[in-house]
């Protein structure tokens, strides 16, 4: 079921991924990697407290490399300030609404610091059609 490929957290954001922080830091493993979060703060949060709330997905163990981030916040709001760890992909406004998306930068090679190069990917196995022998069947008439 549904459950078993998801989770949903109803903490306060600040007070969850500080825990995360504390388990990553002590060793253990926090089971994050989470592939998509969905911020949306009161319009008044302070833009402090919602980069402080970015920057703290950025830590290890938190979020899978391919994951999305989409910040709602109001369009007058402006666009937040993105920590290293996340480059805007994507911005959308709806009404006074505006949704920013964001991921992971490029996953960087331990060994040397540069970027991993992307891989190609496989090119889509297209089937070949094969036509039916014999002659086509002949729909019905409906009554």
């Amino acid at each position: 079921g549904l459950t078993a490929r998801c989770r949903v957290v109803t903490a306060r954001v600040q007070t969850y991924l500080a825990g995360l922080a504390a388990a990553d830091s002590a060793g253990g493993d926090t089971g994050a990697l989470f592939d998509l979060v969905l911020i949306d703060p009161p319009y008044d949060v302070t833009e402090d407290d919602l980069a402080a709330v970015l920057d703290a997905l950025t830590a290890p163990g938190v979020l899978h490399p391919d994951a999305v981030v989409v910040v709602e916040r109001a369009k007058r709001s402006g666009e937040p300030a993105w920590p290293a760890g996340l480059t805007r992909e994507d911005a959308r406004t709806y009404g006074d609404t505006a949704l920013w998306f964001a991921m992971p930068p490029a996953s960087v090679d331990a060994t040397d610091g540069d970027a991993a190069p992307a891989a190609d990917p496989p090119a889509p196995q297209v089937p070949q059609h094969v036509p039916p022998q014999g002659p086509a069947p002949v729909p019905e008439e409906m009554p």
